[in-house]
């Protein structure tokens, strides 16, 4: 519960670094947030979070396109709800 977040700037493809071009460093995004109210016997408080999920792009003709081959966030994505071509670029 403690343990900090990777920061995203550790994992994400940066163009020019090992061979990542400019097309190949898409990401479609997708924000889960919410809030709480949490009631206890003598305090009333809230709490709210959020979590950003970045799914990595396929290059199609220089557009940018989420793959709907074995791809765990085309199955997370329709799972909540949303179609592939929602993240597209």
């Amino acid at each position: 519960m403690a343990v900090p977040s990777i920061p995203r700037d550790q994992v994400v493809k940066i163009p020019g670094v090992g061979g990542v071009t400019a097309d190949t460093a898409k990401y479609g995004a997708l924000n889960i947030s919410w809030e709480e109210t949490i009631t206890g016997l003598v305090s009333r408080d809230g709490g709210k979070g959020n979590v950003i999920l970045y799914a990595n792009l396929n290059d199609v003709g220089g557009v940018g396109t989420l793959s709907t081959t074995n791809n765990a966030y085309d199955v997370l994505f329709t799972i909540l709800g949303f179609a592939a071509s929602n993240f597209n670029e």
